[in-house]
């Protein structure tokens, strides 16, 4: 970015501080090309700065920084980042840069680095995120650096221009947003609640008419026992009949032979069984009816219905359904 009107200040500038930024200290230990590489970028960057070139010398001082970090080379990024107008990025470099010539004991170092943090608190624009329920394992990417989970909750220095914001977590949907941002500007970035890839499921209830089918099944059961029972009844009263027009009993003294005993004795406990699914038969109708009419909507039931057996000596009933 160039400043208009500004080049003969920020050469002023440079050339004020050329003797407390003129070197490095390192603070790792690179390999030997690195610390070269990181010389010879380093001294290009010096030379660029000299010249006016600062968008041209940022680069050259982030390159050294990364190969071999020293506190020299980051006043020199950050006062770089300051005049082309990366007014967060300097501002978190000044930060940095004010702590490590306070461990360092480079109190002159230490005084310009917080000058230019004071100046640069009031100019940068700030983020502050409002997160409505961080989920396990969430990382906050803002401009494309992760921001700290330590710094979630103060504002967030950011360079003027559009600011991309992108927020994940294990087995959750990515939230991505972006605020504008203005030199001196205050923004504040709700952050929602992620929402999980794989939903937990809820059980539902949809309505139905489930109990008014069981109406109608309880009915047609009873039915169907009624039929039964009728028909049982009816084989009872023609086994019986048959005993004593065959031969085998006699009305007169009401005594049968040991066939005819049997064929009474069965057709008694047919008549019996017919009694018994005629009545549960008619029960059911009548529950079926009641099932039917008072059926509320959207309810859901276990479905059961009793059907009648007919065996060769009696009967009996079975319950089915689902449950």
């Amino acid at each position: 970015m160039r400043m208009m009107g500004a080049r003969p200040f920020a050469r002023a500038r440079f050339a004020a501080l050329a003797t407390v930024l003129a070197s490095s200290v390192a603070l790792a230990q690179p390999s030997p090309d690195d610390a070269r590489r990181a010389d010879a970028l380093f001294t290009e960057g010096r030379d660029l700065l000299a010249k006016g070139d600062a968008l041209g010398a940022c680069p050259k001082f982030e390159e050294s920084q990364h190969l071999d970090p020293g506190l020299g080379t980051l006043l020199n990024l950050a006062l770089c980042h300051e005049t082309t107008g990366r007014l967060g990025s300097a501002l978190v470099e000044f930060r940095e840069a004010a702590k490590l010539a306070r461990a360092t004991g480079e109190a002159k170092r230490e005084a310009t680095a917080v000058e230019h943090v004071q100046a640069l608190e009031a100019r940068a624009p700030m983020l502050t995120l409002q997160l409505e329920a961080p989920a396990p394992g969430q990382t906050i990417t803002i401009a494309g650096r992760e921001l700290p989970t330590s710094a979630w909750a103060a504002p967030v220095p950011v360079d003027p221009g559009a600011i991309e914001i992108v927020v994940a977590a294990p087995e959750r949907k990515p939230y991505t947003t972006s605020v504008t941002a203005a030199e001196r500007g205050r923004d504040t970035v709700a952050i929602p609640a992620l929402a999980r890839l794989h939903p937990i499921a809820v059980a539902t209830t949809a309505p139905s008419n489930t109990r008014r089918y069981i109406g109608i099944g309880l009915g047609g059961a009873g039915l169907v026992s009624v039929g039964v029972s009728i028909v049982v009844a009816f084989g009872a009263k023609s086994k019986y009949d048959g005993a004593f027009s065959n031969g085998h009993c006699d009305k007169a003294t009401d005594t049968c032979d040991s066939i005819g005993q049997n064929a009474t004795e069965s057709a008694r406990k047919r008549g019996t069984t017919a009694t018994i699914v005629g009545s549960i038969g008619l029960a059911a109708i009548a529950a079926g009816v009641v099932l039917f009419v008072t059926a509320p909507h959207g309810e859901r039931a276990p479905a059961t219905a009793i059907i009648p057996t007919v065996g060769p000596d009696g009967g009996g009933f079975a319950v089915l359904g689902s449950f």
